[in-house]
């Protein structure tokens, strides 16, 4: 058994960091960084930090999914700049929401951080060990960001979100994960215990090999999903969305170039994943009443009933009765007739 995401939130700082704005500190300028990025803007921490972003979007997650903080089993907070080494971000949250119940830690995945601690959550839910787990993604990256380089300071951005997922008979759950330890030196950020003494040491700042980071994540994304879908035994076609880590706009275009499919299909920020989420809704929407279109013509015509076929069979089995059957009569029978047959075939699907 599996868990259900039953409520999310999220939290973003108010301060807002154009491209123009980035000027300040190094050669840029809006147009350079939309071309390569499709970037507009970035949240940046002012007087926040990561464990009250997680909190913060906590909350939301909570109140969404209307359950109480005692009924938390598990809290996981994705992190890699956390406020402190000890205690972890987990358990400052738990403090903070007087989530009592809660068993509590982190994990430093980078990227993948969200997806690994909900593939966990998961893992404990289908173990019986817990049945309801608060996973956090909250990232504070303005602090190990060096501002004079412009190779990752106009990338990243300070936020969180979180998801309340519970126990459900009903849910499925499949993953593929992959790891390649080869690769850490394309994106690295040194400790920096290590450096005490030293000032100014860039390498507790995040460095990254952009073209490297680039071409793993345009190969190995899509590999991933096509594994992912042949696992499940699904088609391409059936997805009606892809949520993927928001990097950048080129490496989303890259993977959708790849996989094939439709860049409607691949949002690149909230917004647009909001308005992808309503247009697929209002298709399925559509879908749907299509479908109950051709079910009520087929069934008219597997059994030859037409209005006037209804009204005279009414009148039949009135038998006696010297009550006249008006063909709006007849036509109310008839769809409910109808709406009776959808229901049951929907039931026994």
């Amino acid at each position: 058994m599996f868990g259900k995401i039953i409520g999310t939130g999220s939290y973003a700082p108010d301060n807002v960091v154009c491209n123009n704005d980035l000027k300040e500190f190094f050669e840029t300028d809006d147009q350079w960084i939309r071309e390569r990025t499709g970037i507009k803007r970035r949240h940046i921490m002012t007087d926040e930090s990561t464990s009250y972003m997680a909190c913060r979007a906590a909350e939301k997650a909570i109140e969404n999914a209307g359950i109480s903080c005692e009924k938390i089993d598990l809290i996981i907070v994705s992190t890699v700049s956390s406020d402190t080494i000890l205690p972890s971000t987990a358990c400052i949250v738990q403090d903070q929401l007087k989530a009592t119940n809660a068993m509590c830690f982190d994990i430093n995945v980078a990227c993948t951080g969200f997806i690994t601690a909900y593939n966990i959550a998961q893992s404990y839910i289908n173990a019986g060990l817990v049945e309801t787990a608060l996973v956090i993604g909250a990232e504070g990256l303005s602090q190990i960001v060096d501002w004079t380089d412009r190779t990752t300071a106009i990338l990243f951005g300070d936020g969180a979100g979180a998801a309340i997922i519970k126990k459900d008979e009903k849910a499925r759950f499949e993953t593929v994960m992959h790891s390649d330890g080869s690769m850490g030196g394309a994106l690295t950020c040194e400790n920096s215990i290590q450096y005490r003494g030293i000032n100014d040491s860039k390498k507790t700042f995040v460095s990254m090999n952009g073209q490297e980071v680039f071409r793993f994540a345009v190969r190995k994304v899509p590999e991933c999903i096509e594994e992912l879908i042949s696992k499940m035994k699904i088609e391409k076609s059936e997805i009606d969305l892809f949520l993927l880590h928001q990097a950048n706009k080129r490496i989303l275009e890259s993977i959708g170039k790849r996989l094939k499919v439709s860049m409607d299909l691949i949002p690149e920020n909230k917004k647009r994943i909001e308005n992808q989420v309503k247009k697929q809704q209002e298709k399925k929407r559509i879908q749907k009443k299509q479908a109950e279109r051709t079910a009520y013509e087929e069934y008219a015509q597997n059994k030859r009933l037409s209005a006037q076929d209804a009204r005279t069979r009414l009148v039949a089995e009135s038998s006696s009765s010297a009550k006249t059957v008006t063909i709006s009569q007849a036509v109310a029978s008839y769809e409910a007739n109808f709406t009776m047959a959808v229901s049951v075939s929907n039931k026994t699907q």
